[in-house]
C-alpha cells in the first residue's frame, strides 16, 4: 500500500524553513564567543550530493562539461553541450529542431531539466524552458536514477545547468559571431564589484541572434538576458538575486521527413538538402521564457549551513505546424495533418537544505536534511486537424510548394478542438548521511513525496518512497572502487485509448565501477556498469496509428558499461575519450517484446583532442579537434529497421589576437566547424517522421574584453 502523509506536505517545506531560521538565531546566540568562523559563502551545491562536497566523493556517475570546453566548441544548445558526455544520446529530434533540448541518458528520455538547482518547470509537451549557452557556467549530468535528491524524474539520469555565477574579479567583454545559414548575433558579459563594494558582486549576460534554420524558409531568433546579484549581508550570510529572460520569436522547423528518401531509397531519388514539410503561410512559433530567484546561504556555525534556494518561473508558447500522416504510393505524395496550439505555465519552485558535519572518533558525518516544492500551472489550448479531413494540401516532396495552407480553412474547421489547464504539485522530504571513516565513503538516503497533478478531470497521485546506497573506497594510488543501489519514480501523464489514467512507474538501478584520479596525476577516469529496470512503462499503442495513442506495458531493462578517460601527455597536449555501450529492451507481453526504445544509440564513443599552441608560436591560443560516433537508433517502437549510425568530424582554433598586433589586446578570435564533412544522418519517430541531424556548421566570434 502507498505511504500516506499524516498532514499536509505543502506547509513542509515553509515549516522547515521557519524552524531552521529560528534554531539560527538560537546557534549565533550561543557561538558567539567563538573565534572568527571560515565561512562557506557560495550557493553552489553538487548536483550528485546537494552537498559542497566534491563530486568524485559520490559513488554514482556524474560528467561535468566545464565553460572553457562550452567556449572552445562555439555551444549554442544544452543538446550540443553535451554531445560529448557518455550515456547520453543528444538532439533526439535532430538538428534542424533547436526549440528542444530532450535527450536520452542511459537508455531513458529525459526532458526535465535543472537549472541552478531547481527544475525547469515543464508541463511534458512542446512547451520546454530553454537555457542559452551564453548564460551556462558548466552542465553537470547525474547518472541513474535520482529520485531520493530530485523527485519525479526519468530513471535514466537528470541535468543540472550551472549559471554564470557573481564574481569580484572585474571583466566585462563584447562578441560578435557570425556564422553558417546567415548566422549573426551580438553577446555581452560583465562580472565584477557593484560600486566598488566587496560585499555586492554581479554577472551580467546578454545576446541577441538570429540565422536562417537548417530547413528551407525557416528563421531562428532570439534574445536572452540573465544577471545574478550576491550580496554579502554578514560574515555569515550570503544572499543571492538572479533573473533569467528569453524571447525567441522565431523557433525555426520540428516538421520531420519521411524515412523513404531520408533513412531509405525512394523510387524518386533521394530528398533534396533543407527541405521541409512545413508551410510559410502556418508554420510558426515562437516562445518566451522569464524566471526570477533567490538564494539565502547562512553559515549557523563552523560546521551548520542552511540553504534556501527558491525561483518564480512563467513562461509562454504558441505554435502552429504541420507533421507527416502518410507516404502515398508513389512515394512523392505526403499528406500532413495540422495543429495549432497556444500554452502558458507559471509556477514556483523552492528547496530548503541544511546540511552538517558531526564527528565521532574517525568517523565524520555530512548530513543532509532537506524539504523541496514544486508549484506547476498550464493551460493548454488548441486544434488539431487530422490529414483525413482532406482540408491540408499534400505536399510534393521532390516539388515543394511551401505557400498552399489557408490557415482559416484549416482551423476553423478543425477535426479536434481542445481546452484544458494542468495544475501539478511535488512535495519532498529527504535525509542523506554522508560518512567518512579514513578513506571509505558510505552515502546513504532516503526520500518521500507525495504528488499529484490534475489535466482537466483526470488526476493522478503518486505518495512514493525512494532510497539510495553507495560505498566508495579511495586507495592510495588513485583507484577507487564503488558500487551503489539506487531508486526513482516517474507520474506517467495521459490516459489510454479508453480513458484509464496511467500510475506512476518506478525504476531501480544497480552500478558498480572505480575511479582513478591520484593526486597531481596526468589521467582521470571513470569505468561504470549500470543494470536499470523500469516497471510500468509507456510504448505506443500497436493498434493505434491515427491518435498516437500509448499504453502502458511491462518493464524496461537498461544495462551497459561506461569510460570516460581524460589524459594530460603534455601540459599543453590533453585528450578525453569517451565511450558507452548499452542494452536496452522491452520485456512485456505485447507485440513489442523485446524491443529496443527509439531516439537512443545504444552505442556512441567520442574523442577530442586539445592543444595549446606554444607561446614562441601563438600565445594564448589552441587547436582541438573531435570525433563522435553514434551508433544506430530504431527507426519505431516495432524495431521495423534503424537508421544508420555515422560519425562526425568537429574542429576549434582559438587565438588571442595580440599575436597580431599589439594593440589588439584584449581581443580574441574563435573558429568552431561542427560536423566537418556535413555528414547525413537521421533519427526517427516512425515510418513517416524522421529529423535530419545537424549539418556542417560554421561560427567565427570575435571577442574583446575590458
Amino acid at each position: 500500500m502507498s505511504p500516506r502523509a499524516p498532514f499536509s506536505m505543502a506547509v513542509l517545506p515553509l515549516a522547515i524553513t521557519a524552524a531552521v531560521l529560528s534554531c539560527t538565531a538560537y546557534a549565533q546566540s550561543s557561538t558567539q564567543q567563538l573565534e572568527a568562523l571560515t565561512i562557506y559563502a557560495d550557493t553552489y551545491r553538487n548536483t550528485a550530493s546537494k552537498s559542497a562536497l566534491e563530486a568524485e566523493e559520490t559513488p554514482q556517475g556524474i560528467t561535468i562539461v566545464e565553460k572553457k570546453e562550452l567556449e572552445q566548441r562555439a555551444v549554442e544548445s544544452l543538446s550540443e553541450a553535451l554531445r560529448y558526455t557518455p550515456g547520453v544520446t543528444t538532439e533526439v529530434r535532430g538538428g534542424a529542431v533547436t526549440r528542444l533540448d530532450i535527450l536520452s541518458i542511459r537508455g531513458f528520455q529525459n526532458a526535465e531539466h535543472y537549472y541552478d538547482g531547481l527544475p525547469l518547470l515543464y508541463n511534458s509537451g512542446w512547451l520546454q524552458p530553454q537555457i542559452d549557452a551564453a548564460a551556462i557556467q558548466q552542465v553537470e549530468v547525474f547518472k541513474g536514477p535520482t529520485s531520493v535528491l530530485y523527485g519525479a524524474m526519468p530513471p535514466g539520469g537528470m541535468v543540472n545547468i550551472i549559471s554564470n555565477q557573481p564574481n569580484s574579479e572585474e571583466k566585462s567583454s563584447i562578441a560578435l559571431k557570425l556564422g553558417s545559414r546567415n548566422f549573426a548575433g551580438v553577446e555581452f558579459q560583465s562580472q565584477g564589484n557593484i560600486n566598488n563594494k566587496e560585499d555586492l558582486t554581479y554577472s551580467l549576460t546578454g545576446l541577441t541572434n538570429k540565422s536562417d534554420s537548417q530547413s528551407d524558409v525557416v528563421k531562428e531568433q532570439r534574445s536572452m538576458f540573465s544577471g545574478s546579484i550576491n550580496w554579502q549581508a554578514s560574515d555569515d550570510t550570503l544572499v543571492n538575486f538572479n533573473f533569467y529572460r528569453q524571447s525567441d520569436p522565431d523557433q525555426g522547423a520540428v516538421s520531420g521527413l519521411p524515412a523513404k528518401g531520408s533513412v531509405f531509397s525512394n523510387i524518386n531519388g533521394d530528398f533534396s538538402p533543407g527541405l521541409y514539410t512545413g508551410d510559410i503561410n502556418f508554420s510558426k512559433s515562437s516562445t518566451d521564457v522569464t524566471m526570477a530567484g533567490y538564494k539565502i546561504n547562512h553559515s549557523i556555525n563552523s560546521e551548520w549551513t542552511f540553504l534556501h534556494n527558491a525561483r518564480y518561473t512563467s513562461s509562454n508558447t504558441q505554435q502552429q505546424d504541420l507533421y507527416s500522416s502518410f507516404l502515398a504510393p508513389d512515394e512523392s505524395t505526403l499528406y500532413r495533418g495540422a495543429y495549432a496550439l497556444e500554452e502558458s505555465n507559471y509556477g514556483f519552485a523552492m528547496d530548503n537544505q541544511l546540511a552538517g558535519i558531526v564527528k565521532f572518533g574517525d568517523v565524520e558525518h555530512n548530513l543532509l536534511l532537506g524539504a523541496d516544492l514544486k508549484n506547476l500551472s498550464a493551460h493548454v489550448s488548441g486544434a488539431t486537424q487530422y490529414a483525413s479531413s482532406g482540408l491540408v494540401p499534400t505536399l510534393d516532396l521532390f516539388n515543394p510548394d511551401y505557400d498552399q495552407v489557408d490557415p482559416n480553412t484549416i482551423m476553423n474547421n478543425a477535426g479536434r478542438q481542445y481546452d484544458y489547464k494542468v495544475k501539478t504539485k511535488q512535495v519532498g522530504i529527504y535525509l542523506q548521511d554522508q560518512i567518512r571513516i579514513d578513506k571509505l565513503v558510505i552515502i546513504a538516503g532516503t526520500r518521500y513525496d507525495d504528488y499529484k497533478t490534475t489535466a482537466s478531470s483526470v488526476t493522478e497521485t503518486a505518495k512514493e518512497i525512494t532510497s539510495r546506497l553507495g560505498v566508495m573506497y579511495s586507495f592510495d594510488n588513485g583507484i577507487a572502487p564503488f558500487a551503489s543501489y539506487s531508486e526513482s519514480f516517474e507520474p506517467e501523464s495521459g490516459t489510454d485509448l479508453a480513458g484509464n489514467p496511467f500510475e506512476a512507474s518506478r525504476a531501480k538501478q544497480i552500478e558498480i565501477g572505480v575511479k582513478y584520479s591520484p593526486f597531481e596525476s596526468d589521467t582521470a577516469a571513470t569505468l561504470s556498469l549500470f543494470k536499470i529496470n523500469k516497471d510500468k512503462n509507456l510504448t505506443d499503442d500497436p493498434n493505434d496509428n491515427i491518435y498516437y495513442a500509448q499504453i502502458q506495458t511491462g518493464e524496461v531493462e537498461s544495462k551497459g558499461i561506461e569510460l570516460s578517460v581524460k589524459h594530460y601527455f603534455t601540459d599543453a597536449l590533453s585528450v578525453d575519450f569517451n565511450a558507452t555501450i548499452m542494452d536496452v529492451v522491452l520485456k512485456d507481453d505485447t507485440d513489442y517484446e523485446g524491443n529496443t526504445p527509439i531516439w537512443l544509440a545504444e552505442k556512441t564513443a567520442s574523442l577530442w583532442v586539445n592543444y595549446d599552441l606554444p607561446a614562441s608560436v601563438l600565445k594564448n591560443s589552441n587547436v582541438a579537434a573531435g570525433i563522435r560516433y553514434i551508433g544506430n537508433t530504431q527507426i519505431d517502437a516495432a524495431n521495423s529497421a534503424t537508421a544508420p549510425s555515422y560519425s562526425v568530424v568537429d574542429l576549434a582554433f582559438n587565438m588571442d589576437l595580440n599575436n597580431i598586433n599589439p594593440k589588439l589586446s584584449g581581443g580574441s578570435f574563435a573558429l568552431s566547424v561542427n560536423n566537418v564533412f556535413d555528414k547525413e544522418s537521421y533519427i526517427c519517430y516512425n515510418s513517416v517522421t524522421c529529423w535530419e541531424g545537424a549539418e556542417r556548421s560554421i561560427e567565427a566570434k570575435f571577442k574583446y574584453e575590458f
